[in-house]
């Protein structure tokens, strides 16, 4: 695996270290080790002891430790760590923001929760680029589960609007 290449970045820089580079409304990916269910969040806010962040496409309130990644505190009790903090490409990045964004301000209809192809596109892509920049040699659950079985299953939620899908 590659380290990551983030341009705060050099060899012999910490954990905390690497983790303070983070500022409201980056996008970052943690992994709930137990269940193996990958988390990317972006940070909504900091203080000197914790990222305050929400997941993604579920909209759950997360809390990690600043100092470690590790989750201190979770709507839905994730257990795990933040994986990478790689930036994303500017189109992964914006597409994310704004199915943030409409997910955040809209209702849970069955029209807003349907995916865009460009946002099936980026979440195709996140395994794999989130694979290739550890923040360290932890390995990510998703690695220990069974190929983009969590990336379908979530596409799958997504394209029937939170109804509960066929596995």
């Amino acid at each position: 695996m590659a380290n990551c290449t983030h341009p705060e970045f050099t060899e012999d820089r910490s954990r905390e270290q690497r983790l303070s580079v983070l500022l409201p409304g980056d996008i970052f990916h943690a992994d709930d080790d137990e269940r193996c269910i990958p988390l990317t969040c972006i940070v909504v806010g900091l203080d000197d002891d914790t990222i305050f962040a929400r997941r993604l496409t579920t909209q759950e309130n997360l809390t990690f430790d600043r100092r470690t990644g590790e989750i201190s505190g979770s709507d839905a009790g994730y257990r795990g760590a933040i994986t990478s903090i790689e930036p994303l490409p500017a189109d992964n990045h914006a597409t994310l923001i704004g199915l943030d964004r409409r997910y955040r301000l809209a209702s849970r209809s069955t029209d807003n929760t349907k995916l865009t192809q460009a946002e099936k596109d980026t979440l195709l892509f996140l395994p794999g680029h989130y694979e290739s920049h550890p923040i360290d040699e932890r390995t990510p659950a998703y690695e220990r589960s069974e190929p983009t079985t969590s990336v379908d299953l979530i596409l799958k939620t997504f394209e029937t609007g939170f109804s509960q899908p066929d596995r």
